[in-house]
């Protein structure tokens, strides 16, 4: 378990800067000034909780489609694909953009804004963490590389777990903020956001490194994946 945990809270920490700059905002934008210390600490921990729960959802869906990607045996190729992939929107930022814009998140996302709104005036701690479930669906680069990454680890529980670290690893960032964001001027967040494509460079070569299997303690480690024959003959 700590194998695959550890590598999710790396993750997340990696990903604090880029979670001042871009995420900072709608934290700050929580109404919890004026408020009592027990009222902002409960809404503040509500609203991490929706998030990492979201994460945690999210793993275990794509944790599920990323067995049937082992079985088959296209999960190495699979991350140094994505691994190759990310360094080339780095290298070529406009392929990024045109990329986020094929998803449908904001689809998605679109009639959930109501409900944010909604509980933004109803603040009620239950509100927070539901705001929170939504904020984890917002589109965000580094969520999607932490999605890639668990994706690889071919396996359902280890998927989640994985975006559960991710999510933890990201609360030093997002407490601080909430904390002590009123501080924090527009134009520090801004730098911070400036390092974001050195650890989507980062991420994309420890892909590639999972991808290789090199033996690399959580880095690179070995995936030995047995020809679908020989998994059905001992699941037998």
């Amino acid at each position: 378990m700590i194998q695959v945990i550890a590598p999710g809270i790396l993750f997340g920490l990696m990903s604090n800067f880029h979670c001042i700059g871009m995420c900072g905002p709608f934290a700050l934008s929580l109404p919890i000034q004026n408020k009592s210390t027990l009222y902002k600490w409960l809404s503040i921990l509500a609203y991490q909780s929706g998030r990492i729960t979201t994460y945690s959802t999210l793993g275990a869906i794509f944790g599920y489609f990323g067995r049937t990607i082992t079985i088959s045996g296209l999960q190495q190729s699979i991350s140094i694909g994505a691994g190759i992939l990310i360094l080339l929107t780095i290298i070529l930022p406009r392929l990024g953009t045109q990329l986020q814009l094929m998803l449908p998140v904001n689809k998605i996302l679109t009639p959930l804004l109501g409900y944010v709104g909604y509980y933004f005036k109803n603040q009620s701690v239950g509100g927070f963490f539901i705001i929170g479930n939504i904020n984890g669906l917002f589109p965000c680069g580094m969520v999607y590389l932490a999605i890639a990454a668990a994706f690889t680890t071919g396996d359902f529980v280890s998927s989640t777990l994985f975006m559960a670290g991710f999510g933890i690893g990201t609360l030093p960032a997002m407490l601080t903020v909430s904390i002590m964001g009123q501080w924090m001027s527009q134009r520090l967040r801004h730098k911070f956001n400036k390092l974001t494509p050195y650890f989507f460079a980062i991420v994309g070569v420890i892909l590639i490194l999972r991808g290789l299997g090199l033996s690399i303690p959580y880095v690179s480690p070995a995936l030995d994946v047995p020809p679908i024959g020989v998994r059905d003959a001992e699941c037998m």
